[in-house]
Order: structure tokens, then sequence, then C-alpha cells
């Protein structure tokens, strides 16, 4: 295979990979957080605002490692 081949589907991989992870990180909090709502437990509601405050940081580390294979 050309490395222009290579690179073009590096190119693509790459992009749609970031995009996987990205909507990956979305989809857990969003399960957690409805999960969270539902629930008669009082404790996990407790944890949320904390376990939120990581989705920014789980998005920034899954952009940077974007970054480094670019």
């Amino acid at each position: 295979m050309k490395d222009e081949m290579k690179e073009a589907l590096k190119d693509v991989s790459l992009n749609y990979g970031e995009k996987a992870a990205e909507l990956a990180i979305e989809f857990v909090f969003e399960l957690i957080n409805s999960a969270a709502e539902v629930s008669e437990n009082k404790i996990d509601d407790a944890f949320m605002p904390t376990l939120n405050t990581l989705k920014p940081v789980a998005l920034a580390l899954a952009e940077q490692i974007y970054k480094e294979q670019a």
C-alpha cells in the first residue's frame, strides 16, 4: 500500500475515532445521569455533581489522544 493511501486512511480513521470517542463519553455521562435521576437511592444524587465535573476532563483527554495520533 502506498504511503499516500495509508495517510488518507489514517486521517479518515482518526476523524471518525475522535467523533466516536466524544459520542461514547457523552453517552456514558447521560446514561449515568439518567440512572441517578430515576434511582430511588439518594446517595448517587450526592455524587453526581462531582462525577459530572469529570466529563470535560474525559473529553479533553480524548482530544489530546487524537492530537497525539494526528
